[in-house]
């Protein structure tokens, strides 16, 4: 960085500090109001500030447990629909290869017919 824009950056820092010293001090001097210091008016601000805020974050988190646990419950029944379509899909596989190794073996035995398989 050249000496120019360190000087003039620190220019700045001193010209931000000044006014906002002046403007603070003058908001301080500015009405009687700012010169007194109500702690319990403050507080009490500060207090209902809060309370909305917890009540903000507890709306906020129900929210969100909520879809959580629709989106989980959701999930959960598309898994067990795909886990079942799996299951019929072994179990005809598996009914259909029997009956065809039933009917190879009825058939090789001598003296036996066997119908077609559907």
């Amino acid at each position: 960085a050249t000496t120019s824009n360190l000087l003039a950056h620190y220019g700045a820092k001193v010209a931000h500090s000044v006014v906002s010293g002046k403007l603070y001090l003058q908001t301080r001097r500015g009405t009687s109001a700012a010169r007194t210091f109500d702690g319990e008016q403050y507080t009490k601000a500060t207090y209902n500030t809060l309370i909305q805020h917890d009540q903000w974050n507890h709306d906020a988190l129900g929210i969100i447990n909520k879809n959580m646990i629709n989106q989980h419950t959701q999930m959960r029944k598309e898994l067990q629909n795909r886990h079942q379509d799996i299951t019929n899909d072994v179990n005809q596989y598996t009914t259909c290869i029997a009956n065809y190794l039933g009917v190879e073996i009825i058939s090789r035995l001598p003296g036996t017919t066997v119908g077609p398989l559907s």
